[in-house]
């Protein structure tokens, strides 16, 4: 499972995450069907990091994944699933609850 780096994150989003990168790595590794957590700046669809660790399986954001990434992917790891991760929006999110306890106080 590749954990996008806080300095990874900032290319996406418009805040830092508020649980630090090792935190959520380690959460990440006391999943049973997790092999491997790693981390870094680069992001998931460094196609040397997919060569080096032969995942059977990626799952991508739909958001941030273009058709020509996906494509590289495809040509790279030949018969490799790409899954989609839904994207949840039922209001619910760190930093918005950081905010409504912002508000409490």
């Amino acid at each position: 499972v590749h954990v996008g780096s806080t300095g990874s994150s900032k290319k996406f989003k418009t805040k830092e995450p508020v649980i630090p990168d090792n935190q959520r790595i380690e959460t990440l590794r006391g999943l049973r069907a997790v092999d491997l957590v790693y981390s870094d700046d680069r992001t998931h669809r460094d196609l040397q990091i997919v060569l080096a660790l032969q995942p059977d399986v990626i799952a991508l954001s739909k958001e941030s994944t273009s058709l020509e990434e996906i494509e590289a992917l495809k040509k790279a790891r030949p018969g490799i699933e790409i899954a989609f991760n839904p994207r949840i929006d039922d209001g619910i999110s760190t930093s918005k609850i950081i905010e409504k306890i912002r508000k409490k106080t």
